[in-house]
């Protein structure tokens, strides 16, 4: 692709940042950002927000319980530092989105 080959043994994670990549996390926590951004802007009697408040009644399982997605949203929106009230303006909320997750680190190619 960027002539590197299996042989070379270069990481993946020197590859992303060569050809200015995005890892797979940060693909799809942009994603369940965008997707929080709109639910969070539907209105209170929409089905999607009466889904998410929804609490599901019965035992549970034995074991640590998993994560819930609100769970997992808000260790996103504490780590990017972003404030769950931004997504109520749209335009705030895109111009938070499409800030990088993660600086790309500056590739240095020895010539």
């Amino acid at each position: 692709m960027c002539n590197a080959t299996l042989k070379d043994r270069k990481h993946s994670q020197e590859q992303r940042e060569r050809l200015g990549l995005n890892s797979i996390r940060n693909c799809i926590r942009k994603g369940r950002l965008r997707w929080f951004g709109r639910v969070q802007r539907c209105s209170d009697d929409s089905l999607v927000k009466k889904c998410r408040d929804t609490v599901v009644e019965g035992q549970q399982t034995k074991g640590r319980p998993q994560k819930m997605w609100y769970q997992v949203v808000d260790s996103d929106l504490r780590s990017l530092k972003i404030d769950r009230d931004l997504a109520q303006n749209q335009t705030e909320w895109k111009m938070a989105m499409k800030k990088p997750i993660y600086p790309m680190q500056a590739w240095k190619i020895d010539v």
